[in-house]
């Protein structure tokens, strides 16, 4: 839980906030430009990705994992293009702001899917489950 916080609180800085808006643009008219809105697109897939994989592999691990997976995968991605392509071969305009939309938008991609791979587990058991009597003492069991 403190490295979520601790995550959270960094994707939220100022530094997000204000990140190389030109004079007079709102945050809203600098988050909602084509590109940004690439961004997070792929950001949410990326994330979601990464966490249906990673829960489709490690079933029995907490659904916590699959979304910390998910969220670093997206952020990791977003970091590599932005370092790798934009800044080191030059093939772009590195922003701050690009990165930051990846990765909310593959922490939000991953929490949906988490939430999605719960409400499909929580839908199995419940139809895979038969409640069965024991006839010599009358207890119900559950079987699955």
């Amino acid at each position: 839980m403190r490295h979520l916080i601790i995550s959270l609180a960094i994707l939220f800085s100022p530094s997000a906030i204000f990140a190389q808006r030109s004079e007079g643009q709102s945050f809203a008219e600098y988050y909602t430009e084509k590109d940004k809105l690439l961004h997070m697109g792929s950001g949410f897939i990326i994330g979601g990705a990464g966490a249906k994989i990673y829960a489709t592999y490690r079933p029995d691990e907490p659904l916590i994992n699959a979304w910390a997976v998910g969220f670093l995968s997206g952020s990791f991605v977003g970091g590599a293009k932005e370092i790798l392509i934009d800044d080191i071969m030059g093939l772009g305009t590195p922003d701050h702001g690009d990165f930051m939309a990846t990765a909310t938008a593959s922490a939000v991609g991953s929490l949906v899917e988490v939430g999605f791979i719960k409400w499909q587990r929580k839908r199995f058991a419940k139809k895979h489950s038969r409640i069965a009597a024991n006839p010599m003492t009358g207890d119900k069991v559950v079987l699955r």
